[in-house]
């Protein structure tokens, strides 16, 4: 099967904190890239899971982390996994972002090479 993703993901487990509907649900991250993020779940959220008002917090010291909108992409009961979609990030974020991946892959052109294509999708959608 011919791998449908275009971006890097990168295997890492910290834990996280998912925001939905005035609740905060802690897990740990299975993996992440520049376009999202699959999270692993203590609790399922509950009621309206198609809101757009999801929001993760992925700290990664005392002082730095990432903050990020999110939408949810797909769901897998059974190993209460869910994955997101990354809908909106600030400027610190996206660089603590960047330097994650960069760090994780070893791969600091493919990452530059990704974040180009975000913003080019980007600019197509607005336009659109």
């Amino acid at each position: 099967m011919k791998e449908k993703r275009h971006y890097k993901r990168v295997s890492f487990l910290e834990e996280v904190e998912i925001t939905h509907a005035n609740r905060i649900y802690p897990g740990v991250v299975i993996d992440i890239s520049m376009k999202g993020i699959l999270i692993k779940l203590e609790e399922m959220p509950v009621g309206d899971t198609t809101e757009q008002n999801w929001r993760i917090r992925l700290p990664l010291s005392d002082d730095v982390h990432i903050i990020v909108n999110v939408r949810p992409s797909h769901c897998d009961l059974k190993s209460r996994a869910l994955g997101f979609e990354f809908t909106k990030i600030d400027a610190d974020s996206m660089a603590h972002l960047r330097r994650l991946l960069e760090l994780n892959t070893g791969d600091a052109e493919a990452i530059e090479r990704e974040l180009g294509q975000m913003v080019a999708d980007m600019k197509l959608q607005y336009l659109g």
